[in-house]
Formats: C-alpha cells, structure tokens, sequence
C-alpha cells in the first residue's frame, strides 16, 4: 500500500471519529491537523501540527500568530497560513456571540467512548474526562503515566484543569497499543493515585477503562480496584 493511501486511511478515520464524537475525541494536534487537511490536501499534516504548536504552544498560540510567522514553519505555505489566520478570525467573530453547546453526556457504556478514542492511536498517551454532576463531559486533558507518576506537578496541572471547568468526577482511559486491554501494575498504581489524590478535591474517580486495538476492559466493571477511597 502506497503513502497516499496510508494517508488517505489516516484521514477518513480522523474524520470520522471527528464527525461521530466531536473535538472532545480529538487531541490539540489531531484538531489542528483535521484542519490542515483543508488547504494541504495532498500531505500528511501530522508533523506541520506538531511542529507548530512546538513553536507556538497551543491552538490559541497558533491562531493568534501573524502570517509571517506562521509561513517560518516548515509545510507552512501562503495559502495554508492565509488559512489560519481566516479561522483565527472566523473564531474572534464567533467568539461574540453567546451559544449554548450542550456537552457530550457519559452513559453507563463510557467504554465505548474511550474505544472510539484510542482506534486510530498507536500512541500510549492517556486521556482524562473531566464530568459534572450530570454526568456531561466538561471538558478533557491528556497526559503520559510515566509523567503523572514521576513529576507531581502533572497532578497539580491537572486538578487545576477538574476545578477550572466545575468537574466533580473523573474518568481515565489508558491505550494499551500493543498489549491486551487488561491493566497491569502501573496501570493500578495510576489509578490509585488518582482515587487517592483527587478525592481531597471531592472529585471522584468513577472509572478507568483498559483499551487496546477494538478491545475495552472497565477496571470498576470487572472489581478490579477499589474505587472509594
């Protein structure tokens, strides 16, 4: 199978999940490489939206950039940052005006949520759903085991994230990409630390879910760890 259609599979399946769940199923990179594929319809965007959020540290970085700057970045062309700088505009405009969005509500199937995220990811980066007492989905943040476990200011950023938005509970996904989704010590160990660490916040843990390939497997489904605290 040629490049092109690799690319071409990459990008059917990004829409998709775009399309079906919403950004909340997209990363920062995955958002601004969707849109990417617009004014550069014949190259895999994936390293252009990593190199530009290097450089200019998030979307919000990115769309307040000058053209200039913006065409100093390699695949960066005049039309593609023409682009960016008519969505960051688009976005301002938008911005004005007051629109109620209801957010994604969790069912009991959160598996299924987490499924759909991690299809098309061979990465091990975990991702974490900040909900409210409705059980709707107020926002998400990734991050990496290794880093949680080892640096405690990733607990501190991301209970800033939880209280910042009004979350009162919380769900981890962990991509398994090649192994079985069943957890193993260091997925225990982050789960704990979760109960543990942000229960003094009154934010719950409700569920980790184990994903790997189409396979799914909910810590608290199955008993496997104590979620109380």
């Amino acid at each position: 199978m040629g490049k092109n259609n690799l690319h071409k599979g990459h990008r059917d399946r990004l829409r998709k999940r775009f399309i079906t769940l919403g950004e909340t199923a997209l990363f920062e990179h995955e958002l601004l490489e969707l849109a990417l594929f617009y004014p550069i319809p014949r190259i895999n965007t994936n390293n252009i939206a990593h190199s530009l959020i290097e450089n200019f540290e998030n979307l919000n970085g990115i769309l307040s950039t000058s053209l200039q700057e913006l065409m100093k970045i390699k695949g960066i062309g005049e039309s593609s940052a023409e682009f960016l700088c008519l969505l960051a505009d688009i976005c301002n405009e938008y911005s004005t005006f007051s629109v109620s969005q209801t957010p994604a509500v969790i069912n009991e199937n959160i598996s299924d949520y987490f499924r759909d995220y991690f299809s098309d990811s061979n990465s091990g980066v975990c991702l974490a759903l900040g909900i409210d007492d409705n059980f709707q989905i107020k926002n998400k943040i990734s991050f990496t085991k290794d880093n949680l476990i080892n640096d405690s200011s990733e607990i501190r950023r991301i209970a800033e994230f939880l209280i910042k938005n009004d979350c009162t509970k919380i769900a981890i996904g962990i991509n398994h990409p090649e192994r079985p989704a069943i957890p193993d010590n260091s997925d225990f160990a982050l789960i704990r630390l979760f109960a543990e660490k942000f229960s003094v916040f009154d934010i719950i843990l409700i569920d980790c879910i184990i994903c790997s390939n189409q396979d799914t497997f909910s810590v608290k489904q199955h008993s496997a760890f104590s979620f109380e605290v």
